[in-house]
């Protein structure tokens, strides 16, 4: 058990949302940074950077911030579908991420999570500088 965010892939992503989803990861990873949040690549390793490519989004808190890594794939299969982030700082990285997800490719992962809406608000307001986006655009599948 454990505070965990679900987020299983039913689809490959297009290449335009996938395009869309990193581009916007990117900004929010960046973000975090800038705001202090110690995120770095899926190993958590002190001096790394988190990883966005043409087939991969990756990445962990760094050190003891960190807990499991996060990471969603383009295209299928894709193995994990789940991250515990133990809501330590990288946790509103997390969510932000799948609020984008669900926003920029909508059908490709079924999210849920053991937080509530509250808990990823955090989250939503990493985005909100970037994007024109409200708490509706939290998957349906997180708890009120």
């Amino acid at each position: 058990m454990g505070y965990t965010h679900y987020f299983t892939q039913l689809r490959d992503c297009t290449p335009d949302e996938w395009e869309h989803l990193s581009i916007r990861a990117n900004i929010v990873l960046q973000t975090a940074r800038k705001l202090g949040i110690d995120v770095g690549n899926g190993l958590g390793e002190p001096g790394s950077y988190p990883e966005v490519d043409a087939d991969e989004i990756w990445f962990n808190g760094i050190g003891s911030a960190g807990y499991e890594t996060f990471g969603i794939k383009r295209t299928l299969p894709a193995p994990g579908g789940f991250c515990k982030t133990n809501q330590n700082a990288y946790d509103p990285v997390v969510t932000a991420i799948l609020i984008l997800a669900n926003i920029y490719a909508p059908g490709v992962w079924n999210i849920r999570s053991d937080g509530r809406r509250a808990d990823w608000m955090a989250g939503l307001k990493l985005i909100q500088d970037q994007i024109a986006c409200k708490e509706s655009d939290i998957p349906d599948q997180v708890r009120s």
